[in-house]
């Protein structure tokens, strides 16, 4: 992603391409989701630099925990109208390392809770 994508042109992008909490994105996420839940302090982040198997690790660049679908669908479109990557991640209990997030933001998935709809023949569940 390119400074001017991210709003402005002396922002902090990595050479990956995440957009750095600097840039006014972490303050963007707590609008939608509320400050408790937009991690960007390293300390913070520790407990999100691996899943169930603690052999491989990565650090993301911040990470958020939307609690409902429209915080989820507004988070990202904003994640979308920046260019930020991002990697969602559900409990952090695989064993693959397939929702570790390389310096890149980090969508946690935990809070969504509430099965709406099962759809067993199209292997599809709405949470």
């Amino acid at each position: 992603m390119s400074p001017a994508a991210a709003g402005s042109s002396s922002s902090s992008v990595s050479a990956r391409g995440a957009t750095r909490a600097d840039d006014g994105l972490a303050r963007a996420l707590a609008a939608i989701v509320g400050e408790r839940r937009v991690l960007e302090r390293p300390g913070e982040l520790r407990a999100y630099e691996s899943d169930g198997l603690p052999g491989y690790q990565q650090r993301p660049s911040l990470a958020v925990f939307p609690g409902t679908r429209d915080e989820t669908i507004a988070v990202v479109r904003l994640f979308a109208e920046r260019g930020v990557r991002f990697v969602p991640r559900g409990a952090g209990t695989g064993l693959s390392g397939g929702a570790l997030a390389d310096d890149i933001v980090l969508l946690g998935l935990h809070r969504l809770r509430r099965i709406v709809s099962i759809d067993a023949e199209n292997c599809r569940a709405v949470v």
